[in-house]
């Protein structure tokens, strides 16, 4: 059976709240997560937290179970404005 895995993908303005829990509930169950900002390595969300990304989404080129999309509104406004 392939390993589970996913992906959280930050965009400038994410709700912090949305990605850090996913984050820390997905490593708590053994799976592994990587963090992908979407324009830098230095992702600022809506509350002026600072997370820094493990890659860039542009490099991520594996297969992941599950994709998590931290909203907010700047953050949810830049997900769907990328061509990524």
């Amino acid at each position: 059976m392939e390993a589970k895995s996913a992906l959280i993908i930050l965009a400038e303005g994410f709700e912090e709240i949305e990605a850090v829990t996913p984050i820390d509930l997905l490593r708590r169950a053994g799976i592994p997560v990587t963090t992908a900002g979407l324009s830098g390595l230095s992702v600022r969300g809506g509350h002026d937290i600072v997370l820094q990304a493990e890659a860039l989404l542009s490099e991520c080129t594996a297969d992941f179970c599950a994709v998590v999309l931290p909203g907010g509104g700047m953050g949810a406004k830049h997900l769907r404005e990328s061509a990524e």
